[in-house]
Formats: C-alpha cells, sequence, structure tokens
C-alpha cells in the first residue's frame, strides 16, 4: 500500500484477519490521508505488516513527476519538499525487497501447485 486512505472505514477484526504479507509506505507529511488514522493505524493492526515512512513525503509525492509548469500552478505539486524521483525510487526499491521477500524466485504467489 502506497500513502493508503480511509483505513479507519475497514473494521479492526478484518484488518487482523489478514494473511497475506502487506508492506506500507506513506509520507509523514500526507493531509489526505494522515499517517497516524490509516498508514500507522494499518501497520498496527495488520499481522507482520511492514511500514515505511518517507520524511517530508505526502500524499501526492508517489504520483507521476509534476511537469515544470505544474509545480507552479497545481496543488499537488505546488508544496513538494523532497524531489519525486528520490520518493519514487525508494517506492521502487521497497516494492521490490518486499516482493523479492514474500515470494522468492521461483514461487507462484498465486498458485500452490
Amino acid at each position: 500500500m502506497m500513502a493508503p486512505g480511509a483505513i479507519v472505514a475497514i473494521t479492526p477484526a478484518s484488518l487482523r484477519a489478514l494473511k497475506t504479507p502487506v508492506s506500507i509506505l506513506l509520507g509523514d507529511a500526507d493531509p489526505v490521508a494522515p499517517p497516524r488514522s490509516n498508514g500507522e493505524l494499518a501497520a498496527r493492526l495488520i499481522p507482520h505488516a511492514t511500514l515505511k515512512t518517507l520524511h517530508d513525503v505526502g500524499h501526492y509525492d508517489f504520483l507521476a513527476d509534476c511537469t515544470a509548469a505544474a509545480r507552479r500552478q497545481e496543488p499537488p505539486c505546488l508544496h513538494l519538499k523532497v524531489p519525486q524521483q528520490r520518493t519514487h525510487a525508494t517506492a521502487i526499491a521497497v516494492a521490490d525487497a518486499f516482493f523479492s521477500a514474500s515470494w522468492p524466485s521461483g514461487k507462484d504467489a498465486g498458485n500452490n501447485h
């Protein structure tokens, strides 16, 4: 999950019952899906969930790179504190490590044969 939102809408029992490996990546500067009531809550309730928090990263920082024009006028691009390329590289590295650890090569997560 990247910058998960609406976690409070999911019952705690449902989150505790998850058996699938879950990795949560969020920014600590996310006003859209505040970490405390979303990603951090999910990480506390989901068994064996991993959580990675990126400092000064907001909700929209995970989206495609903002153009120069968008950085001057588009709300999601106006307050970038961390270069999006760094956020994207971290997201890719976290996902790669998670999937490599959760489903080592030679095993198909969707088939048990």
